[in-house]
């Protein structure tokens, strides 16, 4: 249901970007950008509902952070040009990497670390 809502709001904004812009290419760049930072959104949620953890927790504030970041370059783009809106644009988007990859490191150093303990025992003739 969210999904739907999602797109509907897409297709509503996709209708004044296409009146704005003079350019197909720019506007279909702009649906899939926005189309995956949804379909995104709604996996990071889904990871957070089913496993409430801080790696969890990381991913779904990178993707928020990412998010609001795009919102804030399709204002300052198209509609005002302003100064703080393009700031606010690159402190989100600095933030919501810092989050993915955060969350990404800590992802990887626990396999890392499973792996590592799962070799230790095996080459152990004592255990």
């Amino acid at each position: 249901m969210m999904f739907l809502i999602s797109i509907f709001f897409l297709s509503l904004i996709y209708e004044t970007i296409e009146v704005v812009l003079l350019n197909q290419i720019t506007v279909i760049l702009f649906m899939v950008k926005s189309l995956v930072l949804i379909v995104l959104g709604l996996l990071s949620f889904g990871v957070y509902l089913s496993v409430q953890n801080k790696k969890s927790i990381w991913f779904l504030t990178g993707v928020v952070c990412l998010g609001f970041s795009a919102i804030f370059d399709y204002f300052n783009i198209y509609f005002l040009n302003e100064w703080r809106f393009f700031m606010g644009h690159k402190l989100l988007y600095v933030t919501g990497i810092y989050f993915a990859f955060k969350y990404d490191i800590s992802n990887n150093s626990m396999t890392t670390i499973r792996n590592a303990d799962q070799d230790s025992f095996q080459n152990n003739i004592w255990a």
